[in-house]
């Protein structure tokens, strides 16, 4: 054997005999990060829209305990620690990471529009800036967090006001049937909004996607107008609590108004833009637009979960066809 081969194997043989020993010190080691606990992740992706738990188990979505108001002790909300302009991202982190489990504190957000809509207005939004763009991060008809980075996060949709004429705007989604189910069942009117929280009082106009309240009728929760498959609904004095309605132009606490549970962005009447909506999309909708709400069930997306709740309160009779969309 050479010199230069033996020396070749000696730091071979050296080397390894190192790299086993770091990898038996490394394996007694703690970990330098502690664990970071489990970030909520709905089960609704761009894609594909499904409730909770198809079994009707609401509480496959809980979010991390620790971060619940009921363990907290009523110690004051996270705040964001950020620059004076942070990225959407940041600001889907902050309301993942810090507000998702107070939002929903029994895990469950189907059709949990209304309390993500009440929990940014009342405290998140410390300017209209941060309102609309919190306000970008849920799709109201399921409760599905859309994440900055997803793709086709909103559509242009049509939408009826409280007289039947058509508001074109985009529409924050988690899947494409959640476009149909609004635009059959939903209705879109104008709020004035002074935020709580913002500290300059200036008011700006919103077009509001709305509802009948389902807690109507329920001086408690649960509510058996409810299905089961929801349960993030307060009732409390035939109104849900932990939402809020639009009356007269304005938002109240009250038992007057419709229930709001998105907003409709960048949205004017169709007679006064250009915008329309695709074809594509009203060809898509069409099986949706003609179907009973116990149809719905077999079709994908919320099923029939958004509309069953969207009709506990509504008395206008639906014909399942095109006449029931805007004019």
């Amino acid at each position: 054997m050479t010199q230069s081969r033996a020396r070749y194997l000696y730091a071979l043989s050296l080397w390894t005999a190192i790299s086993v020993l770091c990898l038996a010190c490394a394996a007694r080691q703690p970990s330098a990060q502690p664990p970071q606990p489990e970030v909520p992740q709905p089960e609704a992706t761009p894609t594909d829209g499904e409730p909770d738990a198809p079994d009707g188990d609401t509480r496959r979505n809980l979010a991390p305990s620790e971060d619940t108001p009921s363990s907290t002790g009523g110690l004051p909300l996270p705040v964001l620690e950020t620059d004076d302009n942070p990225t959407d991202e940041a600001l889907f982190r902050d309301l993942l990471d810090n507000h998702w489990a107070r939002i929903f504190p029994n895990g469950g957000r189907n059709v949990g529009g209304p309390q993500f809509f009440k929990y940014i207005y009342e405290r998140l939004a410390t300017s209209h800036d941060l309102f609309k763009r919190y306000s970008r991060f849920y799709c109201g008809v399921s409760g599905a967090i859309v994440r900055p980075s997803d793709r086709g996060r909103y559509d242009l949709v049509t939408i009826k006001d409280n007289e039947g004429r058509c508001v074109v705007g985009e529409y924050y989604r988690c899947c494409w049937p959640c476009l149909c189910d609004i635009m059959k069942h939903a209705r879109v009117e104008q709020a004035t909004l002074r935020l709580p929280n913002d500290p300059s009082g200036q008011e700006e106009t919103y077009w509001v996607l709305t509802i009948g309240d389902p807690c109507h009728r329920c001086a408690s929760s649960p509510c058996p107008d409810l299905p089961p498959e929801v349960t993030t609904y307060a009732c409390k004095d035939n109104v849900t609590s932990n939402g809020l309605r639009v009356s007269e132009g304005r938002l109240t606490s009250g038992n007057s108004g419709r229930l709001v549970f998105a907003l409709l962005h960048d949205a004017a009447p169709a007679d006064q833009t250009d915008e329309v909506v695709t074809a594509n999309l009203m060809t898509r909708c069409t099986p949706r637009i003609n179907a009973s709400p116990e149809a719905l069930k077999a079709m994908g997306g919320m099923g029939n979960i958004f509309v069953d709740v969207a009709r506990v309160n509504s008395d206008e009779t639906i014909t399942n066809t095109f006449d029931d969309l805007c004019e």
